[in-house]
């Protein structure tokens, strides 16, 4: 603690969020910087055992998921909490929300697309356990 320079560490969210943090660990001096990058893997797992409920859910939001999420940035004196808020679009209502022709439909210039599968191999819905073990 002081002027001298220190280390901090974030949590990384848990795997069922689809979210990860991406940084490099060490020493940081005050008012220094360090870029933190936030990847998200949004998945959108449509069944035919949906609920009422969860189709009238559905169609008040037009096909659009919200994602809320806290990360947590630990120092030597303080713990941060940084909000992660995301709405996700199925694939008809992306490509009903933006059409552009240069494969970047409507990302501001901070987002990229990485991957469309999943680095995971072990995801899995909690709805879908029937599915993922006949294809295991």
């Amino acid at each position: 603690v002081g002027i001298d320079a220190c280390r901090f560490r974030i949590r990384q969210p848990p795997l069922g969020t689809g979210l990860r943090v991406v940084f490099q660990p060490g020493l940081l001096a005050a008012g220094m910087r360090r870029p933190v990058m936030i990847e998200l893997y949004a998945i959108i797992k449509q069944t035919q055992h949906q609920s009422q409920q969860q189709q009238q859910q559905q169609a008040q939001s037009q096909g659009l998921y919200q994602l809320d999420q806290s990360i947590e940035i630990i120092t030597e004196t303080d713990i941060m909490h940084f909000p992660i808020r995301a709405k996700i679009a199925s694939e008809e209502q992306f490509d009903i929300m933006f059409v552009n022709k240069d494969e970047t439909a409507g990302m501001n210039k901070p987002i990229r697309l990485l991957a469309q599968k999943s680095p995971n191999t072990n995801d899995w819905f909690a709805g879908n356990t029937n599915e993922n073990a006949a294809n295991s």
